[in-house]
Parts: structure tokens; sequence; C-alpha cells
């Protein structure tokens, strides 16, 4: 069985992956765009690819859709390999950021192009067309011309086009990205259901990381060509790997700190902080110069002496059920804290004393950025 980067067993499951990515490497001209990648994806899986601008993803997406040649490594789906298949031949839907549909088509003409270029006509073609544009809402506009539609409707367009073909594999590269945020979120409830209920494989690119929290079975974290974590949205969030996944998924703050001895333990001594409590792991060995991270929701107020971390609260900010506090710690650097809503929370210029909820401290090397706790 494959293994996902942070170690567990992937989904691809004992039957084998519907598509597996081995070792792929590809480099434009000195800079390596992707570094050795293997990934497999289950049958019927929304696999997402996050990460900033430049990592590889769209560089990844393109290579397995053909479009891109890779230098190493290979390509399979259904246990076929496809590195020297022809793009229009590998069967796959695509669905891109910029709708990428025929102006001078109607709607239900841009859904049946795909369809005619496979040789389907007659009936069958007229019986696909309007289910894919049922399947997306837009059967009453099957006689639109895309000038006069939302940029909404376009992408359900698109996405009807790409699923008509009953592809064995949709790749869909930033497919929202060109929508208001509102939009956004239905269209992204929208094509996870349709994806659920049609059990079509998916990857799925973008940068937002929200997005691929609420539509994938699998996250696949990049930087700089590289795999960075692998797992389940649930996982990459609770339990990142290293530092970068840490801060690149949800909000975080960062605090430098020193393992000391602590009676007959060991300790985290944070600037102006009394010394935290930890308990003891090979990984960790007094003198030792580690990172904190501390996401927003992971504080709670405490009183004076048990407090792990404090400062001076600069603004405060009520956003409905939680409140967020804007503080300065004592060593000049500012961090975020996200509280209940509630009366007698601290305000501006108020000295907040805080806790860290048990188990969510997260500590990783000063050096380079490895998870230690």
């Amino acid at each position: 069985m494959a293994t996902s980067v942070d170690g567990g067993i992937s989904a691809a499951g004992a039957q084998g992956p519907h598509v597996r990515i081995s070792g792929l490497t590809k480099r434009f001209e000195a800079f390596q765009a992707l570094g050795g990648i293997d990934l497999d994806i289950a049958r019927g899986e929304l696999m997402t690819l996050l990460g900033p601008s430049g990592c590889g993803k769209t560089t990844l997406l393109r290579t397995v859709a053909g479009f891109l040649r890779h230098d190493g490594g290979s390509i399979s789906v259904g246990g076929r390999v496809i590195d020297d298949l022809a793009p229009h031949k590998r069967n796959f839907g695509m669905v891109f950021q910029s709708y990428a549909i025929f102006p001078h088509l109607s709607v239900k003409d841009n859904v049946a192009y795909g369809l005619k270029a496979r040789g389907v006509g007659g009936k069958e073609l007229t019986s696909r067309v309007m289910e894919a544009l049922a399947s997306v809402k837009l059967e009453a506009l099957a006689e639109r011309f895309p000038d006069a539609m939302s940029g909404g409707q376009k992408q359900r367009v698109g996405l009807a086009r790409a699923m008509v073909i009953k592809p064995e594999l949709l790749l869909m590269d930033e497919p929202l990205s060109n929508l208001d945020a509102k939009l956004r979120i239905e269209m992204r409830q929208e094509i996870r259901l349709m994806q659920k209920q049609l059990g079509i494989t998916t990857l799925y690119v973008t940068h937002d990381q929200e997005e691929a929290m609420a539509i994938s079975d699998r996250v696949a974290v990049m930087d700089r060509g590289t795999l960075q974590q692998v797992a389940a949205p649930e996982a990459i969030y609770d339990n990142p790997v290293n530092a970068f996944v840490t801060d690149f998924i949800g909000g975080c703050n960062w605090f430098d700190g020193q393992i000391i001895a602590l009676g007959a333990g060991l300790g985290l001594a944070l600037a102006g902080e009394a010394p935290v409590p930890l308990a003891a792991t090979s990984r960790l060995t007094p003198g030792q110069m580690v990172r904190l991270a501390m996401r927003t929701e992971d504080f709670t107020l405490v009183g004076g002496p048990d407090c792990a971390i404090s400062g001076t609260v600069l603004i405060r900010s009520y956003l409905g059920q939680r409140t967020r506090l804007r503080l300065r710690h004592a060593a000049g650097s500012e961090f975020d804290v996200d509280l209940p809503s509630a009366p007698g929370l601290p305000g501006e210029g108020d000295v907040a004393h805080l806790g860290f909820l048990p188990g969510r401290t997260r500590l990783f090397a000063a050096d380079d950025g490895r998870r230690l706790v």
C-alpha cells in the first residue's frame, strides 16, 4: 500500500489507486518545478493540490492532463500508464478558472462540443447534454449565449461540459478564483455535491485554504515543487507535519523559545514569561531552540499564576460568537487570539493573561521547521 506524507495509509486502499503519480519531475531550464512527486488518488476521491503561487500545483495538474511533458517518473490511470498518450486521448474533463467556453456557441452547443468530437449524435447527444445541464441547474438557459451570462453561470457551463463526456478523471484548475466570495462558497458546495453523486475521481487545484478544506477528501500541500503533507483536511489542520504546513493552513501565531530543564522534567521558556511545563520526549533536549505555533483559537483566559503568555490588548474586534484580540507581547511581537464572546473580556489597553488549551501546543525546530511536539 502507498503511504501518505504524514505516514498514514493512503486513501488508495488495498485495491490500488485509480491515479498513481510516481517520481514525477519537471524542469523549466534551471528551475525545478516538480521534484519527484509521489501521489495516489483513490477512485471517486476529490484530491486537492494546495499551496502558494509558484509551488508547482498547476504544473502538476497540467502534466497529468498531458499539456506538459514530464522529465522523469510516470503517471498511470486505472492501471494504465498514460505518459505517451496525447491529451485528447486521455478522456479527462477540464475546468479552468477562465471558463474557457466558446462565446459564439450557445450553452447547449458548448456542452455538446466534447460529445460531438467523440462521435456522439442524435437523441443520445441531446439527452446527455440536457442531463448535464440539469445537473448544474442550467437547462432553462440551454439556448443562451455566454455573453448574456454571469460568471457563476459560465462556470456551470464549463462544469457541465467537463462532466458530460463521463471523464475518467476530472481536472479543475482554480475554477472559482474569478468569482466573488459568496458565489465561490455556493459553487464549491455544488461542485462537491455533484462530484460525490457522480463518483468522478477529481484532482483540484487551489491556493485558497478554506476552499481546499471544505471541498476535499484529502489535501496535498505543496511547496517548491514537493509534497509537504497529504492527509484529510482535519489531519492537515490539527496535526501538521512541519512549520510550513502549520503556517500555511489557518491563522497561526509564532513565538521563539528555548527548552529548559524544569524540575524533574522539561519546560518551554518564552521571553518575559514563566516557563511552561512540557511532557518529556526524546525529541526535546535542554538548550534546544524552538518555535511555538499557536492557532488563534487555542488560547484561554486564565488567572495570573496560571498564565502561559500575556499581552496588552491593542484592538478588540467583535465577530459575533467570537471576539478577536490583537495583543502586544512583552517581547514586542504582536499576536491574535480568538475567544468566545462574553461579558468581561479584556478591553483595549488591558493586559490579558492567557493559557494554552491542553494538547494544542505545537513545537518546531528553529533551524529546519520539523515537528517536535
